[in-house]
């Protein structure tokens, strides 16, 4: 395995917040923003390895966002299934803790550490839950457990 240029990465992040907004950065368990602090917005975590999944709802959500302010909770304007029917997501936010600094967000919190100009606000953390295949989150009854995503709120890490 490679070491990581921490200068390329921080070039990639400061280009894609440039050209789309904000920078997506997946790894094998979650996927979060980096750069909606630059829009005044708080960065956005999807627990799930299904990335390609999770990078979607991350942008449409900055977007949604950037269109009509955020709003935590319940929200059925951002997915649809294949027949159009509305499905809903759920923003919950979450404690900026030092097990989340330093064991989910870690490349944001280097970013900001390294590049102020970028965090035009407190940064602050929200999860995003999404949909199993019938439309339920994660906490109503029913839910299928081969979408788990684990909740910030109640993990904790050894």
């Amino acid at each position: 395995m490679g070491k990581l240029n921490f200068g390329k990465l921080y070039r990639d992040i400061k280009v894609a917040i440039k050209d789309y907004g904000l920078f997506v950065l997946a790894t094998p368990s979650f996927t979060y923003s980096i750069g909606n602090s630059y829009h005044e917005l708080p960065e956005i975590i999807v627990m799930t390895s299904r990335f390609k999944t999770a990078h979607s709802l991350i942008n449409m959500a900055h977007e949604h966002w950037k269109r009509n302010g955020v709003t935590l909770g319940r929200n059925t304007e951002l997915i649809q299934d294949k027949q159009g029917n509305v499905l809903p997501v759920y923003f919950q936010e979450v404690p900026l803790t030092p097990m989340i600094e330093d064991e989910i967000i870690v490349q944001a919190m280097n970013f900001y550490r390294n590049h102020p100009e970028y965090q035009k606000r407190k940064l602050t953390i929200v999860q995003m839950f999404f949909p199993d295949e019938k439309g339920l989150l994660p906490f109503e009854d029913g839910y299928n457990t081969e979408f788990e995503q684990p909740n910030l709120k109640e993990k904790t890490f050894a």
